[in-house]
């Protein structure tokens, strides 16, 4: 796994080493996501829910990203909440919560899907957990 540049991701290092322990684990992506395409960050795992507990995304600064946390297999997939915009200011985090901001359904991987007009290139770190 590759840490990102500290100024990419809201947790300290020494809080990440710590929650190492405790069955927290890393996700990231950087790459270019097209208008309408859903980009699977974590795999699924069988029988699990992987549940978001914190996490960053930047892009590269030209416009806005609108983009939604959804939960699939490969299918049509699951929306897990409200569309975001990452707007001119190209970074948008989620800050530590313990017991997760959502997940997905069991069984299904965690996807990023570019609702947006144009194509973005995406720096993205998240810690997650997975539940039974």
């Amino acid at each position: 796994m590759t840490i990102f540049d500290q100024t990419l991701h809201p947790l300290p290092l020494a809080l990440l080493r710590n929650l190492d322990a405790h069955g927290v684990k890393y996700a990231s992506f950087t790459g270019s996501i097209s208008n309408g395409v859903e980009q699977q960050i974590v795999a699924a795992v069988t029988g699990k829910r992987i549940r978001v507990l914190a996490g960053t995304i930047a892009h590269d600064g030209a416009g806005s990203l609108l983009a939604e946390w959804r939960s699939g297999t490969g299918g049509p997939s699951t929306l897990l909440g409200p569309m975001f915009v990452v707007s001119t200011v190209p970074h948008w985090s989620l800050n530590e919560c313990s017991f997760g901001h959502f997940h997905t359904v069991a069984g299904e991987a965690l996807i990023l899907k570019n609702t947006g007009a144009l194509a973005r290139t995406v720096h993205l770190f998240i810690t997650y957990t997975e539940v039974g």
